[in-house]
């Protein structure tokens, strides 16, 4: 028989995850306006409106043809369970899709939007300590383009050490 106790704290951690994302004012921003210099923007009074619309701990985008946004996803992969059923290995991916009209940013930041969003997730992350998951150890980066599209991205990947 199934037994969900098993898989429960995959969800926790996803949420875990979101909650340091939701509470980064600058990577909300970079995800919400559409403004080449986002940070001069107003603070967002409910962060938590972009869970499920903007923000997605699945990995899910809407449809991509709507307005020019930016999205991120994340998704746990390659989880094994030990004899005495924890997890013990796995991969924690997070993706971060903009439409091409806002991937530039004004000179000042030194970077496209989505290596922004990237470089503010790996600060949070980097912080592991406080999100139950041990040590993330960096694992790959790379961008990408959903082709035929004007769409562009890149995704972080890590690799949960001391992950019990």
């Amino acid at each position: 028989m199934f037994e969900i106790s098993r898989f429960s704290n995959l969800g926790h951690y996803k949420n875990i995850i979101l909650s340091r994302f939701i509470q980064d004012d600058n990577l909300i921003k970079a995800v919400y306006y559409d403004s080449n210099d986002f940070e001069s923007e107003s603070t967002l009074s409910n962060p938590a409106s972009l869970i499920n619309t903007q923000i997605f701990i699945y990995p899910y985008v809407p449809a991509l043809d709507s307005d020019a946004k930016t999205y991120i996803s994340m998704s746990f992969g390659d989880f094994k369970l030990t004899s005495n059923s924890s997890f013990v290995a796995g991969l924690i991916a997070i993706s971060v899709i903009t439409h091409q009209k806002l991937v530039t940013l004004d000179s000042s930041y030194g970077m496209l939007r989505y290596d922004y969003i990237i470089n503010k997730i790996d600060t949070l992350l980097d912080e592991s300590s406080s999100l139950g998951l041990g040590k993330l150890e960096f694992a790959d980066l790379g961008d990408f383009r959903i082709p035929d599209s004007n769409w562009v991205g890149a995704t972080i990947v890590y690799r949960p050490v001391d992950f019990r």
